[in-house]
């Protein structure tokens, strides 16, 4: 092997220096060059991969072979013989180095040269023809001459396509399961980490013969694969082997274990195929499909994992879940048969979900599990609570009028037909006018009460928390002590006189499954603070914020249900709302959600109509998350595009009400009762303001759409059915306060400030606190001051005055 420390020390004693004898050889070229500098340039290309080892800590006698080499080829400095870089091993003057020829005799130094041979072209050496190199091992060779018997075995181009060289300097087949298909005739040296080789077959092909050029992919079904469950995977191999059951291949890939709800039961499939309905894939690689247990289904193929039927239902076979049939109920998942209601009970509709559903059948009454009949030629409708509401059924009509048209004749007979339909409408209309004054009570209560404190949290709070801790939801922030509670409308007023100003967010959940605002969304909240804080030049610390998953409990089903329905009361008590929409996608279906889907949302449009009932469009803002833009009012014509509110989506209907459950828009009917009429109270009555009035206004232009008569239900098996939503009860509302506004006015005035007041004269403690602080930020300030704990506003209703009071 060339050692170019060596060999350069044999020259130096040759000729004494490394210094130029003269100016013939001062760049002259290739053929011009004295030996000396590509001598010169190799020894410190091995002084410098030397030195840069060395500096890593690699060992000195570690610093050989492989490892020495790669630190040669990573050498880059300007040399004497020129700049000093390798390619892929090479430097275009190797072969020069290799060329050293003593000078003839007559020339006017006697020393060595090395003529230019030849030149690299991307990294293939072109030979320079009619000129004669001369190896170390005195042998020559004419650059490019096909004669290569005197080429040292080092020099020798690459074998032909199948073979590679071996280390004595023949050319070899390759094996079986390898290949080599390198340029055939290319130069390259033993050192050369380009030299030709035979390289393995990749995973899902193979080679059959010696001497292959190419290997051949797999036929589908099978690949170089093995184990139990196909995984195991080998290049270099001469044969396929096809893929165990529960696992596929195309042609030329490798085995692939089936999917989670697909499986394959026999060897070599080249897919996988769907579990059938009825059936379930649980895993990676099934080989065969498990069938549904009892009271699970899988309604469609391709079924991961079988889902329970529903509270209300049960599995009729391994693919469908029926509703429970009037007069049976499910109070647990995963049933087979419905529980019947017994004694004489019934159920409303099909669906039910408990026994808290099954009352009595029609023709008797009764509460508490207990039915009676009603007595003789009495009747009641289903559900009938105690005997006032049985009433004189069909057959006893008939025979009453019989009894008074046989003795009296056709012509009385009439006139008692005409006093017992009027009797039946009058009461029919009592009972009408009864059920009015329910749900308008029902409204105003919803409109005028807090059914659930209103729970707050600082902006400060909201833009330092985690998502961890945001993901614990109203619970775990609770306990953390970062909530603020205002137990009733008075508290709120008073929470606000301090100078606390309340932000709504409102925006579109994106998935079924997990509650609250995805990341992109919490982000843009907490950008918006800043915005809301500027543009009202609010102090940050005075910034209080209405979030769902925050300011409604979640764990307990009828504290979230009170707080869910007094959510269009909360919306009209917020300071400002603004509208989270930035671009994001729906964690279950898939699809894009921007300002475009969060506006086609029910409650969404809920939120925005309560709050702009209230204060009008002037204090709603949208925030996109777009860099360089803050928040933004809403259009002028913002309120006509979302103003319908029951046109909107809603996912209840989207998921085609799983289990017979009720469409969420019903819950909206008592609150956007209760608000108009208000505001038509107010205007009778002359004491509208100017917003009300415009919003009034704008409501009546819309009122039909508004305040549709009925929707349409739409069941789990597609069918669809029209169900009563506000009915005539707009119109009711209108003849009732036009017709007694005083009335009306008094109704109206059914406040969560008269339900305070009642509540101090039977208890003599305070009713009201207000707190300046939540909890952990009260325990930080007293901890700071030196006190147990700090003194909290507390509103006296008695006196309306504020007071400090210490717990």
């Amino acid at each position: 092997m060339f050692d170019p420390i060596i060999y350069g020390q044999s020259i130096k004693d040759l000729n004494g220096s490394f210094a130029m004898q003269d100016s013939e050889h001062l760049g002259g070229g290739w053929a011009s060059n004295h030996n000396w500098p590509f001598v010169y340039d190799a020894f410190y290309s091995f002084a410098y991969a030397i030195d840069a080892l060395l500096k890593e800590g690699t060992p000195p006698g570690n610093i050989k072979g492989k490892v020495l080499a790669e630190a040669v080829a990573n050498v880059s400095f300007v040399g004497i013989s020129k700049a000093i870089t390798f390619e892929d091993g090479k430097r275009p003057g190797d072969w020069a180095i290799d060329n050293f020829q003593p000078k003839l005799e007559s020339s006017a130094w006697n020393g060595w040269k090395a003529p230019q041979v030849g030149s690299l072209e991307n990294k293939v050496l072109k030979w320079k023809g009619s000129q004669l190199v001369f190896f170390m091992s005195g042998a020559t060779w004419l650059a490019g001459s096909q004669n290569r018997s005197s080429v040292p075995l080092e020099r020798l181009p690459r074998c032909d396509d199948g073979s590679t060289r071996s280390v004595h300097g023949g050319c070899l087949l390759c094996q079986a399961g390898k290949y080599s298909n390198d340029d055939a005739g290319r130069w390259a040296s033993l050192s050369d980490p380009d030299r030709e080789q035979c390289s393995l077959c990749p995973v899902g092909t193979f080679a059959a013969l010696n001497g292959s050029k190419a290997c051949l992919p797999c036929g589908p079904g099978s690949s170089t694969c093995s184990g139990t469950f196909g995984t195991l995977c080998f290049e270099g191999q001469s044969t396929c082997s096809p893929c165990p059951p529960g696992t596929f291949a195309q042609a030329g890939g490798r085995c692939t274990l089936c999917q989670p709800g697909t499986y394959s039961s026999s060897e070599k499939s080249q897919l996988c195929e769907l579990a059938p309905p009825g059936h379930h894939a649980n895993g990676s690689g099934v080989t065969q499909p498990s069938q549904c247990p009892m009271g699970l289904v899988a309604p469609s193929a391709g079924t991961i994992q079988c889902q329970p039927c529903g509270t209300g239902s049960f599995a009729v076979t391994a693919t469908t879940c029926q509703k429970c049939p009037a007069g049976r109920y499910a109070d647990q998942v995963a049933v087979t048969a419905c529980s019947g209601c017994g004694n004489a009970m019934t159920t409303v509709s099909d669906g039910a979900s408990s026994f808290d559903a099954c009352v009595c059948a029609a023709g008797s009454y009764g509460t508490g599990g207990t039915c009676n009949r009603c007595p003789a030629f009495m009747d009641s409708a289903t559900g009938t609570a105690n005997e006032d509401g049985c009433s004189l059924s069909s057959f006893g009509l008939t025979l009453i009028l019989l009894a008074i048209i046989l003795p009296v004749g056709i012509a009385c007979s009439f006139g008692v037909i005409v006093l017992v339909y009027r009797h039946l409408q009058r009461k029919y209309e009592a009972q009408k006018e009864a059920m009015l004054q329910e749900r308008l009570l029902s409204g105003v209560d919803a409109v005028n009460n807090l059914a659930h404190p209103m729970v707050l949290i600082s902006a400060q709070s909201l833009v330092a928390i985690s998502s961890e801790l945001l993901r614990t939801l109203h619970e775990g922030i609770r306990n953390d002590g970062l909530l603020i509670y205002l137990d009733t409308l008075e508290s709120v007023a008073k929470f606000k006189d301090q100078g606390k100003v309340i932000l709504f967010y409102s925006y579109q959940w994106l998935s079924w499954s997990r509650a609250g605002p995805d990341e992109v969304q919490l982000a843009c909240m907490k950008s918006a603070v800043h915005d809301v804080c500027s543009k009202l030049d609010v102090e940050v610390e005075n910034l209080y914020i209405w979030l769902d998953i925050v300011s409604i409990p979640q764990c307990s089903v009828r504290l979230k249900n009170l707080a869910v329905n007094a959510l269009y009361t909360y919306a009209r008590q917020a300071d400002v709302l603004v509208v989270i929409a930035p671009q994001s996608t729906h964690e279950d279906l898939g699809l894009e959600a921007n300002l475009a889907t969060y506006k086609r949302r029910v409650w969404c449009r809920a939120e925005q109509m309560a709050f702009f009932c209230s204060r009008g469009a002037s204090s709603m803002f949208i925030k996109h998350c777009v860099e360089g833009m803050d928040v933004e009012p809403v259009a002028e014509s913002y309120m006509q595009e979302v103003s319908n509110i029951f046109d909107g989506e809603i996912t209840c209907c989207t998921r085609k009400h799983p289990g017979g459950c009720p469409c969420d828009r019903l819950g909206l009917v008592a609150p956007l009762t209760g608000m108009y009429f208000d505001l038509h109270t107010q205007q009778q009555c002359g004491i509208i303001s100017k917003t009300g009035a415009e919003t009034l206004d704008f409501i009546k232009q819309r009122k039909d759409a508004i305040f549709p008569r009925n929707i349409e239900y739409f069941s789990e098996e597609n069918k669809s059915s029209s169900i009563e939503l506000f009915g005539d009860m707009i119109a009711r509302i209108e003849a009732f306060v036009n017709r007694d506004a005083d009335a009306a006015l008094q109704l109206s005035s059914s406040s969560s400030k008269d339900a305070t007041m009642a509540h101090v004269a039977t208890h003599s403690n305070l009713s009201v606190l207000v707190p300046d602080a939540c909890p952990k930020e009260r325990l930080s300030l007293s901890s700071k001051a030196g006190t147990l704990l700090p003194s909290v506003s507390a509103f006296q209703p008695t006196t309306d005055t504020i007071t400090s009071v210490d717990l």
